[in-house]
Formats: structure tokens, C-alpha cells, sequence
């Protein structure tokens, strides 16, 4: 039991020194080393694309306004973007301004599509994300998806999946349907109020984690292949519709009230486990 912590420890340790070490030369890239560009798609919808603007630096900052519009996947190799949509508000809190990005109806397929491979990062902040068919962000080889304040997807909500090494974080609630996590990759979630999740999935040794998760609710959480979840509610209650953990996988949930953790349908197979309380002993009739 000790044990399962220790790794888990270990393997925040590990995912926290990747992440930082991303952060801090986004700040320092803010001041000096970003290229700032302007797209302006009230006046040509179609200014942002692959081919319009990922030239000639690989720190990109834009800063857009109006609506834009991508009739292909967005495809992120080997650059750090920043797609800013807007400013926030006095409180810090709420977006002032916002920008859309919109995939137009174009009969089959109607779905917007980020990807990212060869260590590429994309941060978006205060942007509406726009399709029929919901929007996927993906991350591949060492990437890294990072959502701020105010990214909405009022049509069909947002699948993210992060493979192969990569990182999706977020410290504001977003309308996640689908969460994939795989191949020894992570999401981690600061959410000062309330998250809701749909389908999380989470296979080859990766991590779910959910640092800060008030009163929060998660659809169905799959962990397979020595995979963890580690979610910290504060005192106040996680829903989770159905758990499933198999091939020694582990759910953790540091809390010592049993009553702040609500899962409808439990199902441990092949030597997984939960663990509870915050000096890790297993309790709760929950806990199988």
C-alpha cells in the first residue's frame, strides 16, 4: 500500500519536472522570445490556418479576434502556440473578450481537430470552440495541451486525448466529454469549482489526476495496464457513475470522509485497488 504511493509520488515528481520546465520558458519566451502576431477573421474568416500562420518562429503567439474558421484539421509539429482570444476581466477570473474558431458545415465529418506531435504545445485562452460534431485536441510524442480561462464548446462539448509521453492540463472547467490518457501520459485538473467529466480512460501506466476537485462529477472512469487516478476533493463530494480498474491499476482518494466519495458501480479485477484516507489505508465499504 506504501508502495502504490511512493510510485505514485515518484511519478508526480517526474511529471511536475516536465511540465515546469515547459512553463517557465513559456513565461520567459512571454517577455522575450515569443513571435506576436495579430489574425483579425472578422475581416477574412480564413485567416487562420496551418500555412498562413505557423511560419517563421517556433513560439507563436496570436492574438485573434472575430470568428475564424478551419475547414481542415490544425496540425501543431514541433512549435509552442499560444492561440489567445481575448483579455480578462478586472477580476482576473472571466474572459472581457472572447474570439470563436469554427469549423463550417461542410456535410459529413463536422468536426473541429487540433493535433499536436514532436514535443509541440498549444495553450488556448478565451476562445469558443465551434463544430457540429464536438472538437477533439490531440497530443502526441512529449506534447503538451494547456486550456485557461474561458475555452467553451457549446456544440458537442470537447474530446481530448494525450499519447506516447504527453501532458493535457487544466486550471479552469471545461466541457470534457471524452478524456484518453495513454502510453505513460498525464492530465492533471485544478478546478476551483465544480468539473464534469464524462468518459476518462486511462491505460498504459498513465495518470489521471485531479488536484484540486470540488464537488465534481465523472460519468465513468476506466483505469487498465498499472494505470492511476489520484483525486483530492477537499471535503466536498466526487460522483463517480461507474469505476472500473484492472491489470493493477489504482484509484486514490485522499480524503478521510467516506460520505465525499459517491461511486454508483465498482468494478476491481486483477489485483487493483482503492485507497482512501489520507494516510493511504484502504476503508470504506466502496473500497471492495
Amino acid at each position: 500500500m506504501n508502495a502504490n504511493f511512493q510510485n505514485l509520488d515518484d511519478r508526480l515528481i517526474s511529471l511536475e519536472a516536465r511540465t515546469n520546465a515547459l512553463e517557465y520558458s513559456e513565461r520567459d519566451g512571454l517577455v522575450g522570445g515569443w513571435q506576436i502576431i495579430t489574425v483579425d477573421c472578422s475581416e477574412d474568416s480564413t485567416a487562420l490556418s496551418n500555412e498562413r500562420v505557423l511560419q517563421g518562429s517556433d513560439r507563436l503567439r496570436i492574438k485573434l479576434f472575430g470568428t475564424c474558421e478551419l475547414s481542415q484539421d490544425f496540425l501543431i509539429t514541433g512549435q509552442k502556440l499560444m492561440l489567445d482570444g481575448g483579455d480578462l476581466d478586472s477580476g482576473g477570473s472571466e474572459c472581457a473578450t472572447k474570439a470563436s474558431i469554427r469549423f463550417p458545415d461542410q456535410g459529413d465529418n463536422q468536426s473541429l481537430r487540433f493535433t499536436l506531435n514532436s514535443s509541440s504545445v498549444l495553450y488556448l485562452k478565451c476562445v469558443t470552440l465551434e463544430a457540429r460534431d464536438g472538437v477533439q485536441l490531440s497530443a502526441y510524442s512529449n506534447s503538451y495541451i494547456r486550456t485557461e480561462y474561458g475555452v467553451t464548446a457549446p456544440s458537442g462539448g470537447i474530446a481530448i486525448s494525450v499519447s506516447a509521453n504527453s501532458l493535457f492540463r487544466t486550471f479552469y472547467p471545461i466541457n470534457v466529454t471524452v478524456l484518453s490518457i495513454q502510453r505513460a501520459s498525464s492530465a492533471e485538473v485544478y478546478a476551483g469549482t465544480g468539473v464534469e467529466l464524462g468518459s476518462v480512460f486511462v491505460s498504459q501506466s498513465s495518470d489521471f489526476i485531479c488536484r484540486v476537485c470540488p464537488t465534481s462529477t465523472i460519468e465513468s472512469l476506466t483505469l487498465t495496464e498499472s494505470s492511476s487516478a489520484y483525486v483530492r476533493s477537499f471535503g466536498s463530494l466526487v460522483s463517480i457513475g461507474t469505476l472500473s480498474a484492472r491489470q493493477g491499476s489504482s484509484f486514490i482518494f485522499q480524503d478521510d470522509d467516506c460520505d465525499n466519495l459517491s461511486i454508483e458501480t465498482l468494478s476491481l479485477l486483477s489485483n487493483s485497488m482503492i485507497y482512501q484516507g489520507y494516510d493511504g489505508d484502504l476503508s470504506c465499504e466502496s473500497a471492495g
